[in-house]
C-alpha cells in the first residue's frame, strides 16, 4: 500500500499544477483586476513562454503515468484477495485501467456534448 500512497503523494500535487496551468487566464485576470496584486505578473496571460515549456510537457507526462500507476494499483490490491475467487486473476489491473480510461473518456465526451 506504501507505492500507491507515493503515488498518490506525487500525483496529487501535480494534478494541482495541471490545473492552474488550464486556469492561467481566469487566474491572471482575477489577480489583476480585483486584488491588484505584483504577483499577477507571474500569472500573466500574455506570457506563454512559461506556460508552454518543455518542463510543462514533462509535468503533464508524468501526472498521466502515475494516473496510470494508480489506477493499476488499485487492480492489483483488489487481486491479491484470497477469498474471493472471481477477484483473484492477474488481468484485474488492465481491467481497472481499462475502465478508468473509458469512464474518462466517456465523461469528458458528455461534458464536451453538454457545453458545445
Amino acid at each position: 500500500m506504501s507505492i500507491g500512497v507515493a503515488g498518490l503523494c506525487v500525483f496529487i500535487p501535480l494534478s494541482f499544477l495541471m490545473c492552474l496551468y488550464a486556469f492561467n487566464d481566469e487566474i491572471s485576470n482575477f489577480l489583476a483586476k480585483k486584488l491588484k496584486n505584483p504577483l499577477a505578473l507571474f500569472f500573466c496571460a500574455n506570457n506563454e513562454k512559461y506556460f508552454n515549456t518543455a518542463l510543462s510537457i514533462f509535468k503533464s507526462y508524468l501526472s498521466y503515468f502515475f494516473a496510470v500507476i494508480i489506477c493499476a494499483y488499485t487492480g492489483f490490491l483488489i487481486s491479491v484477495l484470497i477469498r474471493f475467487p472471481l477477484l483473484n486473476t492477474a488481468v484485474l489491473p488492465a481491467l481497472f485501467i481499462a475502465s478508468g480510461l473509458s469512464a474518462g473518456i466517456s465523461g469528458s465526451s458528455l461534458v464536451a456534448a453538454a457545453l458545445c
